[in-house]
């Protein structure tokens, strides 16, 4: 039974879709780099996590420690990286070969950085930048950019599930043996047993 959907998906949707799936795993790498970073700094680890819920809870999320404005701040990351990479795998020219990908995926992860420096953080709290300097975010957007190495072959397993590929089946092994001409087959008998019947010299 046929499981690709009547209409096929546009090839840039699917695109989209494998770069959302690559860009969830590159943003819980994103996210782990954060809490190993805070860490590092000697901040508790899930100090930048709450930084980020700070758009939703404010003040409170300074006072806190580990608890929702935990959780909303990891899922707050988890949907802004997950966006940039179904926007990068839209943008990758097809094929997505996995160089491609990669240089996409820098590019757009060194444009990020970018954006979120000069305005992304702000959003968060007007003190958020402190918690997310460069010296954190740069490292854990170059990691993100090169996660997406794996567009291609989730790109591929998309189209066959939503985009109406199918690989062509491989030809058998009979099928791709020539036969050999009657005309041919008959002389190569005649010269054989004219060659056993001819005396020796």
């Amino acid at each position: 039974m046929d499981s690709a959907p009547s209409k096929p998906w546009p090839a840039g949707v699917c695109r989209a879709v494998a770069g959302l799936d690559t860009g969830v795993v590159g943003a819980c790498l994103v996210i782990i780099w954060f809490c190993w970073a805070g860490w590092i700094r000697g901040d508790y680890w899930w100090s930048k996590l709450n930084v980020a819920g700070a758009l939703f809870f404010g003040e409170r999320a300074f006072q806190g420690g580990f608890g929702l404005a935990t959780i909303a701040g990891a899922a707050l990351l988890l949907l802004i990286y997950s966006s940039l990479g179904a926007l990068l795998g839209w943008l990758t020219p097809p094929p997505p070969r996995w160089y491609r990908s990669v240089l996409v995926g820098l590019l757009g992860a060194l444009l990020f950085q970018l954006v979120a420096d000069r305005w992304l953080w702000r959003q968060f709290h007007p003190f958020a930048a402190v918690y997310f300097p460069p010296g954190a975010t740069l490292p854990a957007n170059l990691l993100f950019g090169l996660s997406m190495m794996r567009l291609g072959v989730r790109n591929m397993a998309v189209l066959r599930a939503f985009g109406g590929w199918h690989p062509p089946p491989p030809a058998a092994a009979s099928e791709s043996l020539e036969p050999m001409p009657e005309a041919q087959l008959s002389s190569g008998v005649e010269q054989t047993s004219s060659e056993s019947t001819s005396p020796d010299c």
